[in-house]
């Protein structure tokens, strides 16, 4: 009889992160596709020191959605209490609001979407990554910070694809959101502790 292959603990948090960071994704595209409008329909604007800032679904959702996902999988990784996870929540959901503002507000300066959308992703897990240090002290190592920068960067290539879509269903910013959050998800998911692998 073979013995079990078994997966380093690394490995398997980057894989259930990714997963986690993959259904965070889909239901995002969800919220934001059949549900923003017609229940809750926030659409403000603002303008702060000469930019234009969105407050809606595209700028509220995926940091809400994503941080609360991931925060819950902290929690029962027993990394995080309430409290951070309520943080991370709020840190999620601020680092997408300033990446994604600062894609509206760059818009006509940066003639390729995925340029675009790299410098966003840039912006946005440059921020995540920054306010997940100060949260957790398990995170405090360079490679996987690395990761998740690059992770966020790389993916945010995806923009042009949910740009250049043209289906009623919005299949480019399922693919954007989806591929992101698992991204994103996984590398953070590298840098937990060990022993929550179980």
């Amino acid at each position: 009889m073979q013995a079990p292959v078994s997966v380093s603990p690394v490995i398997r948090n980057a894989v259930l992160f990714g997963c986690v960071g993959l259904a965070s994704g889909i239901l995002v595209w969800l919220v934001i596709s059949f549900v923003w409008e017609s229940l809750i329909g926030l659409d403000a604007h603002a303008t702060i020191a000469g930019w234009d800032l969105s407050i809606g679904h595209l700028t509220l959702v995926p940091g809400l959605v994503f941080g609360n996902a991931v925060g819950l999988a902290l929690v029962r990784f027993g990394l995080a209490g309430p409290g951070r996870a309520l943080a991370y929540i709020a840190a999620a959901t601020l680092a997408n609001f300033m990446a994604t503002n600062f894609a509206a507000n760059m818009v006509d300066a940066v003639e390729s979407a995925a340029l675009l959308g790299m410098s966003a992703g840039l912006v946005g897990a440059a921020c995540l990554t920054a306010l997940t240090l100060l949260l957790f002290p398990f995170a405090r190592h360079l490679r996987p910070c690395l990761w998740m920068v690059a992770a966020g960067t790389a993916l945010g290539a995806l923009l042009h694809v949910a740009i250049e879509d043209n289906s009623s269903w919005g299949r480019g910013f399922l693919l954007l959101y989806a591929f992101w959050q698992a991204g994103y998800g996984a590398a953070l998911g590298a840098a937990l502790p060990r022993r929550s692998s179980a």
